[in-house]
């Protein structure tokens, strides 16, 4: 089964899965830090795992774990030991955010 992502935000407050879309993908740098901000604080506040598809490899730094993907198959499956928060993003991905 295939089924397009879109983001999205739950209307549950408890566990849960959110799943985001290139979330940052149309916005400038101000939107995106907020967006990324909120979407940390709501992991943080709940405890819901979130599912994020991106192609801005800066957003990996925030994540707990990193999955990369290429032609349908799991290539890279790995532990971020060095979790940056959302806000501390810049200068990542050549100095560019997002």
């Amino acid at each position: 089964m295939c089924m397009p992502l879109k983001p999205v935000f739950s209307r549950h407050k408890r566990d849960g899965v959110q799943i985001t879309d290139e979330p940052t993908g149309a916005l400038d740098y101000a939107a995106s830090k907020e967006i990324l901000k909120l979407i940390e604080d709501i992991n943080k506040r709940y405890g819901n795992t979130v599912l994020m598809v991106t192609h801005n490899n800066a957003i990996q730094y925030m994540a707990d774990r990193v999955v990369r993907l290429r032609d349908g198959m799991v290539r890279i499956n790995e532990c971020n030991t060095q979790k940056i928060p959302a806000g501390q993003l810049e200068g990542k991905r050549n100095g560019r955010f997002p």
